[in-house]
C-alpha cells in the first residue's frame, strides 16, 4: 500500500456507521432478557410460537396433548389428526422396537418427578422421509398454573447437521483410502 493510500480510501468510500444502542437502551433489552426468563408465561409463548423449535406434551399414558405448528410442519402430521391417542407413537416410529423404547423413556419421565432426559431419536414423516429430531424432554407436574401431568418435549430438527455429518465421514473416508495406498 502506498503512503496517503488509506486516507484516501476513507475519504472516496467512508466506512458505514453503525447505530449503537445507547447505555440505556441496552439496560432496557437486558431487562427483558432477563424478565423473559424469569416470566414462565412469556418463556413459554415465545417457545410455543418459534418457527424452529417443535414442542409437545404427552401425557402419563402416551396420549398426545399438545402439538405446536412447527411440529406439525416438519413431521407432516395435525394436532387434530393426532391429539388425544397414541396413534403418533406408530405413525412417527414404525418400527416397534423403537417406539417401545420411546413410550418406556417417556413413561420413566412422567412418573419422576424432577427427571429431564435429551434424546436424539429418528422418526418417519407423513411423507415417508425419515428425519432426526433432538428431544430436551422434562417432567411436569399438575399444578394450579398448568393443568397436566406428563412430559413436556423440546424438540430441534436436526437432519440436515446428521446428513451433512454423514456426507463429511464418507468424504474423509474416501481422501484417507486415497493417501493411504
Amino acid at each position: 500500500m502506498r503512503k496517503g493510500e488509506w486516507g484516501e480510501n476513507f475519504k472516496t468510500n467512508p466506512p458505514r456507521q453503525i447505530a449503537l444502542p445507547l447505555e440505556n437502551e441496552l439496560e432496557y433489552l437486558e431487562q427483558q432478557d432477563d424478565n423473559m426468563f424469569q416470566n414462565p408465561s412469556l418463556w413459554f409463548s415465545a417457545s410455543l410460537h418459534h418457527p424452529d423449535l417443535l414442542v409437545c406434551f404427552i401425557d402419563e399414558d402416551g396420549r398426545l396433548r399438545f402439538w405446536n405448528k412447527t411440529a406439525e410442519r416438519v413431521t407432516g402430521y395435525s394436532f387434530e389428526f393426532l391429539s388425544g391417542s397414541r396413534k403418533w407413537l406408530s405413525l412417527l416410529y414404525p418400527n416397534a422396537e423403537n417406539r417401545q423404547r420411546m413410550l418406556s423413556s417417556l413413561r420413566t419421565l412422567a412418573l419422576m418427578q424432577g427427571a429431564s432426559a435429551s434424546l436424539e431419536t429418528k422418526i418417519k414423516r407423513n411423507d415417508g422421509k425419515p428425519c432426526t429430531i433432538l428431544w430436551a424432554c422434562n417432567n411436569v407436574m399438575l399444578s394450579d398454573n398448568f393443568p397436566f401431568s406428563g412430559v413436556a418435549c423440546l424438540g430441534i430438527d436436526i437432519t440436515a447437521r446428521v446428513n451433512r455429518e454423514k456426507h463429511l465421514t464418507c468424504r474423509w473416508a474416501r481422501v484417507s483410502f486415497r493417501l493411504l495406498r
